[in-house]
């Protein structure tokens, strides 16, 4: 058996440089898994610290819990593990937590600028692919940009001829399911004025909605109601557009 394998060290995993740079414009640092508690904190202490940097969340890809524990970890760096499995593309289920882990912690975060650590064995293959396609699905980025933008940040480019082929030339997944909670609130609304009197403002209601205290959930069901009540109570003869759906 090969010495590192003995030592526990995943097959070239010290081929790889152990973590790349903040991808530009976004949140994201991509690095390998590190192999003992030491190298966890010496990753958020040293290699971050260093360029000014915050961490505040690791997305953990490995398909194994057999590296490090979560709570080797610095108490102010949140973690979630999502079991990817290697050389296949990941499932729409896998995408798709991903795709809410990252949407919910930009959403509870965008009072700082702390960023989100995603590692597989290398911070290569899974990782580039997840993060790519995030950047396309949800950033709306070039498919070949946010490739060649993840290997310049990562300073390793992604091997897996699949994983490529999909980012570039394969169907987005879905998108709506990570929209906020406000954005998701702006479609609804969109959707209900669509179907009443013009005399209803759009602008009208987000103002409303602003004013309030309330948190987003109350005041959508708030609005939302108002707004069915407002339709109804102006003589609003047909629903006709909601059959379409």
């Amino acid at each position: 058996m090969p010495p590192h394998k003995k030592k526990g060290i995943p097959d070239r995993w010290e081929d790889y440089q152990a973590a790349g740079k903040r991808i530009p414009g976004t949140r994201f640092i991509s690095f390998k898994v590190p192999l003992k508690q030491v190298s966890v904190r010496c990753f958020s202490s040293v290699i971050l610290e260093k360029d000014g940097q915050e961490l505040g969340l690791i997305i953990d890809l490995t398909f194994t819990t057999r590296y490090y524990k979560p709570e080797d970890l610095p108490d102010s760096v949140f973690y979630l593990k999502i079991f990817t499995a290697g050389h296949e593309i990941p499932s729409d289920s896998t995408i798709l937590s991903f795709k809410r882990a990252v949407c919910r912690f930009l959403r509870d975060n965008t009072d700082n600028d702390k960023l989100i650590g995603v590692h597989c064995t290398h911070g290569l293959n899974r990782t580039g692919y997840l993060v790519c396609r995030y950047l396309i699905d949800v950033d709306g980025m070039d498919p070949n940009m946010a490739v060649e933008l993840f290997n310049s940040s990562r300073g390793h480019s992604i091997e897996r001829k699949n994983y490529l082929q999909d980012l570039q030339t394969g169907p987005k997944r879905r998108l709506s399911v990570c929209l906020c909670p406000s954005v998701q609130f702006i479609l609804i609304c969109s959707f209900l004025l669509s179907c009443f009197p013009p005399s209803l403002s759009l602008s009208v209601v987000m103002m409303e909605w602003r004013s309030r205290s309330w948190s987003q959930s109350e005041a959508a069901i708030e609005v939302i109601l108002t707004i069915i009540v407002t339709a109804i109570t102006t003589g609003i003869t047909t629903m006709a557009p909601l059959c379409k759906y």
